[in-house]
């Protein structure tokens, strides 16, 4: 099966590994996004650390700062570093349907500043098949009405928002 090309977009994933759940959350979400789509991928994290990534990721690696994970630090660093005029700031225990990041993508071309590629409702997904055997089994989940997770934005945009 070809790969989607969504090459005018950055995924940028900010990690920061404190757990082996975590750096197996990393490597699922990276393969599914190497597998579906044509992209830049993009692992921001802190020089110095001992957080792994996967193999053949590209990752940007920031100075330490206090000891602290400071997320929108990263996320700005990341997009900053981006060459490509749309960036998707995306976290390490998510998966977003195909369809919904073509649609947020389609939205963004079209000149949306800012795109939540869903409705707000989440699913559990069997993290042990995924991790098994790629499958993702959806599971009812208690999250209603979220924001987070994954954004689309359009570059330029978003850095003039400051």
């Amino acid at each position: 099966m070809s790969r989607i090309n969504i090459s005018d977009c950055t995924i940028i994933i900010p990690y920061y590994m404190d757990s082996k759940e975590r750096y197996e959350n990393l490597c699922a979400v990276y393969d599914f996004l190497k597998r579906k789509f044509n992209v830049k991928i993009l692992i921001v994290r802190y020089a110095g650390s001992s957080s792994k990534i996967p193999d053949g990721a590209v990752s940007l690696q920031l100075p330490y700062w206090n000891g602290v994970f400071h997320r929108t630090m990263v996320i700005n660093e990341g997009i900053k570093f981006a060459g490509t005029p749309f960036v998707a700031v995306w976290d390490v225990d998510v998966f977003v349907n195909v369809s919904q990041v073509l649609d947020a993508m389609d939205l963004l071309r079209e000149g949306a500043s800012l795109v939540y590629p869903y409705s707000g409702d989440f699913v559990d997904l069997n993290r042990e098949e995924y991790l098994k055997h790629g499958a993702i089994i959806e599971h009812p989940s208690y999250v209603k009405d979220s924001v987070g997770g994954v954004f689309f934005v359009n570059k330029e945009d978003y850095k003039k928002c400051g």
